[in-house]
């Protein structure tokens, strides 16, 4: 079972240090310093395709609703690296500063400049720096046209019932192929290197701008089950 996500839902796998204090609520309204993995992003408007392309950096994961998360408006998206997501998401931070509540009541920091995140490990390779995202002004979503169906890697994993789901990010090129993916969030190996050999099988009808024919970024989750 496959899913195309219709917004940025990546999930990484979390360390001791990426633990979200629960004490949090009795800190509204203060300054804290809080210190954990970027399990996901997601855009504020991520269906809209309006241009507003302010970043929602989740310190939780695996979850789809996030314990707490940094708030990167638009407006202040310019003293930051461009596709910030693209810098700190799985990566391991130090975040600084005022602990609001939003609509939904989940907890937040707005960051307003690079400094109030710092980075606590060594940077990863660059992903997808050319492709564009799917929050941008004008862009068309590309379509899904041919799945291919992950398979299980071994008999044992069918015999043990195990069942997983594996959350990966694709850049799907101008021609409708996964250019290139990676596996953002899966608890087994053998599972997430299939999602991968699935997912590089799969052809898209191609993202478009002004009508031609683009490079996006694309978020999924293949789930592996028995049922």
């Amino acid at each position: 079972m496959t899913k195309l996500l219709t917004h940025a839902a990546l999930v990484a796998s979390l360390t001791a240090v990426s633990q979200v204090p629960g004490d949090l609520k009795k800190s509204l309204g203060r300054d804290r310093r809080i210190c954990a993995t970027v399990g996901g992003y997601e855009f504020v408007h991520p269906s809209a395709h309006n241009g507003d392309c302010s970043v929602k950096l989740d310190l939780a994961g695996p979850e789809k609703k996030p314990q707490f998360y940094v708030l990167l408006p638009k407006d202040a998206l310019d003293a930051f690296p461009a596709k910030p997501e693209e810098s700190y998401v799985s990566r391991q931070v130090c975040v600084t500063g005022t602990v609001e509540a939003d609509s939904k009541r989940v907890l937040h920091t707005v960051a307003r400049t690079p400094a109030q995140i710092e980075l606590i490990d060594s940077p990863g390779a660059p992903f997808g720096a050319e492709a564009h995202r799917l929050c941008e002004a004008g862009i068309e979503r590309p379509v899904l046209v041919r799945e291919v169906k992950p398979s299980y890697p071994s008999a044992d994993f069918i015999r043990k019932k195990i069942e997983d789901v594996v959350f990966l990010e694709a850049v799907v090129g101008a021609d409708g192929r996964v250019m290139d993916a990676r596996p953002t969030y899966g608890r087994y190996p053998q599972l997430n290197a299939s999602a991968m050999t699935a997912l590089k099988q799969w052809r898209f009808a191609p993202a478009k701008l002004a009508g031609e024919a683009v490079a996006v970024i694309v978020q999924v989750e293949i789930t592996f089950t028995l049922r």
